[in-house]
């Protein structure tokens, strides 16, 4: 299935909805600057070369987590064996899955990804208003959605 004709669910769905910020930051160090500036790109990396790669494998463990439960407490033998299915394709899937990011924050001037994001040196914020990093996602097959900190939310 392309990304194309994926259709989340609903619960997604409406979360990738949600209207976008104002305004977001992408925090660089000078070399991302240059390379953005003299080639006109945004680049998104591969989440498992980056340095918070820990945020998509937690989403994947609480997943599981849920499908596992859901497994154990489900009492009708067809929907069991449904669940247990997904759980066996997610053994197999997400170990080769390749799945790209590019991170922005809605926080101005934020230390934490000054220190994260400058390379230790010299460091640039770039903004940009929300509506166009969707757009620009959007045309590309890319999902525009915010991560989920809060535990109660996830």
């Amino acid at each position: 299935m392309s990304p194309v004709d994926w259709v989340p669910a609903p619960v997604l769905a409406e979360h990738i909805a949600k209207p976008a910020p104002e305004l977001l930051s992408h925090y660089t160090n000078q070399g991302g600057l240059i390379g953005i500036l003299q080639n006109h790109v945004l680049w998104a990396s591969n989440i498992r070369f980056l340095n918070d790669h820990n945020e998509y494998e937690f989403g994947i463990t609480l997943f599981r987590d849920f499908i596992t439960n859901a497994v154990a407490a489900e009492r009708d033998d067809e929907r069991k064996r449904f669940s247990q299915s997904m759980l066996t394709a997610m053994g197999q899937l997400w170990p080769n899955a390749s799945v790209y990011v590019a991170s922005w924050s809605d926080t101005d001037d934020d230390l934490g990804q000054w220190r994260a994001y400058s390379g230790g040196g010299t460091g640039f914020q770039i903004r940009m208003p929300g509506a166009t990093l969707r757009d620009l996602a959007e045309r590309q097959n890319y999902i525009f959605a915010a991560c989920i900190y809060d535990p109660d939310e996830q």
